[in-house]
C-alpha cells in the first residue's frame, strides 16, 4: 500500500508550513510522531504494515476511489481497515471484486480522529474499533480506527474499490486467509 499513499499525517508542522510539493496535514496540525505505535504494530493479534511516523514519506491514504489489487487472488476470511477520519464520522461503502468479476459492497464505518470516545480498548474486535491513540499537534488526543469486514469465504477477492471521499484516510490494509 506504501506505493499508493498521497498523504502525510506525522511530523513537525512547522516544517511542512511552507512546502507546497505534497499534500500534507488537516487544517495545520498532524500527528505527533513520537506518539505512533511503535513497530510491527499488531492489534488483536492481526498484524498491520504501517509506514513508519519518523521519515519524509507519505504515509497514508486519501481515499478517491483508487483500485487496489491483490497480486494473487486469494479466498479471504476477514479484511481489516487501519484508519481515521478526518471530519465526522464517515459512513460509506468499498468494493470487493472477486476473480469471477462478481462484485460485492460492504459498508465502512469510521469515527471521527478528535472525537471524545467512551471505548473500551479490550473489546472484540466488531465493525469499527479503537486500534491506538496519537497525540495531535493541537494538543488533542486522536483515535485511529480498525474497521473489520467479514468476506464472502467461497470466492477470491481480486480487487478493492475504495470510496471517493478523501475524508476517509487509510493506514494500512490487511486480511486474513481462511484455513
Amino acid at each position: 500500500m506504501h506505493k499508493i499513499f498521497n498523504h502525510k499525517i506525522t511530523g513537525n508542522v512547522s516544517y511542512y508550513v511552507n512546502r507546497n510539493d505534497l499534500d500534507w496535514g488537516i487544517a495545520n496540525w498532524m500527528f505527533c510522531p513520537e506518539t505512533m505505535p511503535k513497530l510491527p504494530f499488531y492489534f488483536c493479534d492481526i498484524p498491520f504494515d504501517i509506514p513508519l511516523a519518523n521519515t519524509d514519506k507519505l504515509d497514508n491514504l486519501t481515499c478517491d476511489g483508487q483500485f487496489i489489487n491483490i497480486q494473487t487472488p486469494t479466498i479471504i476470511q476477514n479484511l481489516y481497515i487501519l484508519a481515521f477520519a478526518e471530519w465526522a464520522d464517515v459512513y460509506d461503502n468499498i468494493e470487493l471484486i472477486y476473480a469471477d468479476d462478481s462484485i460485492e459492497k460492504k459498508e465502512i464505518t469510521v469515527y471521527d480522529v478528535i472525537t471524545p470516545y467512551m471505548w473500551d480498548f479490550n473489546i472484540n474486535i466488531e465493525t469499527c474499533t479503537p486500534a491506538f491513540t496519537v497525540r495531535l499537534s493541537s494538543r488533542e488526543i486522536g483515535v485511529i480506527y480498525v474497521n473489520k469486514i467479514c468476506m464472502n469465504k467461497e470466492k477470491k477477492l481480486h480487487k478493492i474499490h475504495l470510496p471517493l471521499n478523501p475524508l476517509l484516510h487509510i493506514f494500512s490494509i490487511t486480511y486474513e486467509v481462511t484455513k
